[in-house]
């Protein structure tokens, strides 16, 4: 028995993107998926407003979610250990409090020079930084909240978003001080003489801390394994104990495994549409192959995470299920609201 579960970050907009009335996903050569979906069943998915949250619910407990922040600590190598609470960070620029940009890009050495500074006072946290991203940890505990990611501050006041618990007045007190030091700073004097955004405010967001959790592969009484062709989903399979492999080939007959790809938008949308037929040739023909002469259940998602910090305003996602064994569903839900119990039904 082969099992499959297929993630396509940013694809859905293939489905939705039209060019002459047709959506994009119909012009791409696409042989081997559609030999596979062939007898398919197509329906919605209820996934959530952001990328690793959605993930990590389709396959394990939503009380267990430990934070964007924590599971992208777990791929630093620098971070020390003993801390207990995690928050991710990104650099805005506001003016006269409104945040007006928020998509800054800043090489791993201005990040570390702009983090300097704000961390000069002692301030008590660490922090990693890898490829434009920032990861800060404190050895102290912190009331378990969510604040709004970066994006959706865009055109807003950032001070009516700060923390309401006192408990968090040294977080709060970092943010505000950020907001009228950080603009004399020399990377965002250089900054202003190229035109481009400069990072006057250090904004902390998506805290998390570790938390117990049930084992993906203890549940389902199979091995699992994950390949992924980026990092979006970084932290997310390794936290839920899905073994990483290298490539299909490692896969083992009668375990499940997850495959993840995402979709760089910020291509030439005829680019979209290369990419899906790479995916097509390359990775669902192995599958092809080990499907052929073999039991399989297949479940494809197509979601439209664009970026891996937006938040999503239309949670569903498009799945395309496909087995040639029983248990087939007779009674197939268009709308799955529930994807982790889809999965534990199908897949155990």
């Amino acid at each position: 028995m082969k099992n499959f579960i297929i993630t396509l970050n940013g694809y859905g907009l293939l489905l939705k993107e039209l060019f002459r009335s047709k959506p994009l996903f119909e012009y791409a050569d696409k042989s081997n998926f559609q030999n596979l979906s062939e007898k398919g069943r197509w329906g919605y998915i209820h996934l959530g407003k952001t990328l690793e949250k959605s993930y990590f619910n389709l396959f394990a407990n939503e009380t267990d979610f430990p934070g964007e922040a924590f599971l992208r600590s777990l791929v630093s190598k620098k971070l020390p250990d003993g801390l207990k609470t995690f928050f991710l960070a990104e650099f805005l620029t506001h003016i006269e409090g409104k945040v007006i940009e928020t998509d800054l890009i800043f090489s791993d050495k201005e990040l570390n020079q702009l983090l300097m500074t704000v961390s000069e006072d002692k301030t008590g946290f660490s922090y990693d930084i890898c490829d434009g991203k920032v990861v800060v940890g404190y050895k102290e505990r912190f009331p378990s909240k969510s604040m709004v990611f970066p994006p959706s501050l865009k055109n807003r006041k950032f001070k009516d978003y700060l923390y309401k618990e006192k408990e968090f007045k040294k977080i709060n007190n970092l943010i505000l001080k950020s907001s009228t030091t950080l603009y004399e700073h020399p990377i965002n004097q250089i900054r202003l003489d190229l035109g481009e955004p400069i990072g006057n405010l250090f904004w902390l967001w998506g805290m998390g801390e570790k938390k117990d959790v049930y084992q993906f592969s203890e549940r389902m009484e199979r091995k699992s394994f994950f390949i992924s062709f980026n990092d979006d989903l970084q932290g997310v399979p390794e936290y839920l104990g899905f073994e990483k492999i290298p490539e299909i080939s490692f896969y083992e007959d009668d375990s499940i495994l997850w495959i993840n790809n995402s979709l760089d938008i910020n291509q030439e949308r005829s680019l979209w549409v290369k990419s899906f037929e790479k995916f097509d040739s390359e990775v669902l023909g192995y599958v092809r192959s080990l499907c052929s002469n073999d039991d399989y259940r297949i479940l494809f998602i197509f979601d439209s995470f664009s970026q891996q910090n937006r938040v999503l305003t239309n949670q569903w996602g498009v799945y395309c299920f496909m087995t040639n064994v029983s248990p087939k569903p007779l009674r197939f839900r268009k709308h799955i609201k529930n994807g982790k119990m889809f999965i534990e039904k199908f897949f155990i």
